[in-house]
């Protein structure tokens, strides 16, 4: 018989849980459910997909990267946080978050006006 390894089945995100520290909406964390194992310890589902809503066109805004630009000083730039860089990444396609963006490529980002409501709407 195969042991139990996970407490709490329930899908739970890192806000619903009192004893872990409160996360800002912004962080990557946010979006992966929390479990808890039988020992009481807590992790993360990050193998689940990440689906942004809907949303036109009207919503997007484009940059051209200067060379040299890391994901974090482009989502800060844009945003004036470090933490949204994924959702610059989950925009465009990008799966591959080590990988720096070419001088020249023009992204598409999320006006800062409609950040909250995809926040919010992450599934």
């Amino acid at each position: 018989m195969k042991k139990q390894l996970i407490k709490n089945k329930t899908k739970m995100k890192q806000k619903d849980i009192d004893t872990l520290p409160a996360l800002r909406p912004q962080r990557i964390e946010n979006m992966f459910n929390v479990y808890e194992n039988i020992d009481g310890t807590y992790f993360y589902n990050i193998l689940q997909t990440v689906v942004l809503p809907e949303f036109p066109e009207t919503y997007i805004e484009y940059y051209i990267v200067p060379p040299n630009m890391a994901w974090t000083v482009l989502s800060d730039k844009i945003y004036q946080t470090i933490n949204l860089w994924w959702l610059i990444l989950l925009v465009n396609n990008i799966t591959n978050p080590v990988q720096m963006p070419e001088a020249g490529t023009k992204l598409k980002y999320l006006k800062k006006a409609y950040v909250g409501y995809v926040l919010n709407s992450i599934v």
